[in-house]
């Protein structure tokens, strides 16, 4: 595909539950469940063209996550995530009078954690995975709707946290995370394929994060 802009495409578009419990208790399963709320807002460029950052597109985003982990040992898990991020839009994008805009993220792929205090009531650990992502945007009026997605390769994102354990089955706590990709492929309207002018952009995120069986 020639050098596509995506703000150029798309300007087309008319704890209190659980107990006290001690921590030295032994695990009753090797798999640990997590759910996570944030706040996210992107940086770099959606594709190569002049002016195409990706903060004109989406300006920020409330990702909700859930993955799941296998215990390796007491440090070591890693699994699987999936995320539904949903999006405001940027300036350009600000719907027609009469019209209905929407945006959403989603994102999905593998992960790993290091653990460095499993056993204690306070926890810290890091991070790091890798995926798939995509954004779109829909609009609907009195004309039709239509819609855009632009998607690529989440190439790596870092993790930092601290778990805050409420028992032995629960666990709560803040979290930040930076990750870095670059998409690859749009679909908008009669426009599909892949993308030529590549460019590299990225979401920070904070949040909160909690984990069952930790």
């Amino acid at each position: 595909m020639k050098g596509t802009s995506l703000v150029g495409l798309l300007m087309l578009i008319p704890s209190a539950a659980f107990a006290q419990m001690g921590t030295n208790q032994g695990r009753s399963t090797s798999f640990e469940f997590g759910l996570r709320a944030a706040y996210s807002v992107p940086f770099g460029k959606a594709t190569d063209s002049p002016g195409d950052d990706l903060n004109q597109t989406i300006r920020r985003d409330v990702p909700i996550s859930l993955d799941l982990n296998y215990r390796f040992n007491e440090e070591v898990y890693a699994g699987a995530y999936f995320s539904y991020g949903f999006s405001s839009l940027g300036d350009p994008l600000a719907c027609a009078s009469g019209a209905s805009c929407s945006a959403h993220t989603l994102r999905i792929g593998l992960a790993a954690y290091y653990h460095f205090s499993p056993r204690g009531q306070y926890d810290p650990w890091l991070g790091a995975s890798i995926g798939y992502e995509q954004a779109k945007v829909s609009a609907s009026g009195p004309g039709g709707s239509s819609d855009a997605t632009i998607a690529g390769l989440e190439i790596l994102n870092l993790q930092v946290g601290l778990d805050y354990r409420v028992s032995s089955l629960f666990a709560v706590g803040p979290f930040v995370s930076a990750g870095i990709g670059e998409y690859s492929h749009v679909d908008a309207g009669s426009t599909s394929g892949s993308i030529s002018n590549q460019a590299l952009h990225g979401w920070v995120n904070f949040g909160l994060r909690m984990s069952f069986m930790p």
